[in-house]
């Protein structure tokens, strides 16, 4: 098995969050759902039994449902860096390589917000460093 390269603590979510992406060019949106989060990247699981057309290292649109409730989103452009398949599931780990500032704000104040209220938020996040 690989070393593992990150750097960024990482946010555990219990409760998925939507994530849309599709290859950059491309009209077609998949989704699928956040495992993890960190300020450098964000891991993906699918749900379903499915063959998703995305290879290591592809360049992806991003955009992260952060809130069901008021339709928060951040969007962002991500690499494929790590790819899995388990029993037909895929799973995906992306590194964010652009950001504007805006996106980045809303996705490091959700992060903060989060990691600060860990001890009253167990059920749904752990952290990872």
């Amino acid at each position: 098995m690989g070393e593992d390269k990150r750097q960024a603590i990482r946010l555990i979510v219990r409760k998925s969050l939507r994530v849309y992406i599709r290859s950059i060019g491309s009209n077609v949106k998949y989704e699928l759902f956040s495992k993890n989060i960190s300020h450098k990247g964000i891991g993906l699981e699918s749900f379903v039994e499915r063959k998703y057309p995305f290879d290591l290292n592809t360049l992806l649109d991003v955009w992260l449902q952060l809130d069901d409730q008021d339709n928060t989103v951040v969007s962002f452009c991500a690499k494929i860096v790590r790819s899995q398949d388990s029993d037909g599931k895929q799973s995906y780990g992306l590194s964010i390589c652009q950001i504007n500032d805006d996106q980045e704000t809303k996705l490091h104040e959700y992060i903060e917000s989060h990691i600060a209220n860990l001890n009253d938020d167990k059920e749904e996040y752990s952290k990872v460093s």
